[in-house]
């Protein structure tokens, strides 16, 4: 698993909770100490702030009726720019979650907890640093985030139209 240093190493300005803020949320303890030990970028564009524009807000939660019974989404952020959508993390099952909340409601599973969340987003930002910096090795860099991502989590890329699919996509453009 990542750890703060691996986030502050690479973006800087990363946001950690302490537990008295996180508790009363209702995460999984795996879920929680992600946001306590780990933290989550501040920005990490294009894919990623906590800092989202118009609601819901950062650690806002909200209960959602499902045909499983209700259950609690927790917005831990957002796409940068892109209003009313957020990624929030069930806090019963752990899944990441990218939500459309304006206009017809729609979402998507991402991941399928927040440190596999997490780890993708430090996986595919470390990839674009170093291809920037030695473009010799972009092919082989992206060849092996693609593996390492498709390993973690083949979940997220069943349908080439899935957000960490798209993202994948436009990054081997770059």
């Amino acid at each position: 698993m990542l750890t703060h240093a691996d986030m502050s190493d690479l973006y800087g300005d990363v946001v950690t909770l302490d537990a008295e803020r996180v508790a009363p949320l209702g995460l999984r303890d795996v879920d929680a100490r992600v946001l306590i030990d780990v933290g989550l970028p501040r920005f990490a564009a294009p894919s990623f702030t906590v800092e989202v524009e118009g609601g819901p807000d950062f650690l806002t939660f909200f209960d959602v009726e499902t045909k499983f019974g209700p259950q609690r989404e927790v917005v831990f952020g957002g796409p940068p720019g892109r209003l009313g959508m957020r990624y929030s993390v069930n806090a019963g099952q752990g899944f990441v979650m990218l939500a459309q909340l304006r206009g017809k409601a729609h979402g998507e599973i991402v991941n399928n907890d927040l440190a596999g969340f997490v780890t993708f987003l430090h996986a595919v930002d470390s990839h674009r640093i170093r291809a920037a910096a030695e473009p010799e090795v972009a092919a082989a860099s992206f060849a092996e985030l693609s593996a390492r991502l498709h390993e973690l989590d083949p979940h997220s890329f069943e349908d080439p139209e899935q957000w960490w699919a798209t993202i994948l996509a436009r990054v081997e453009l770059e």
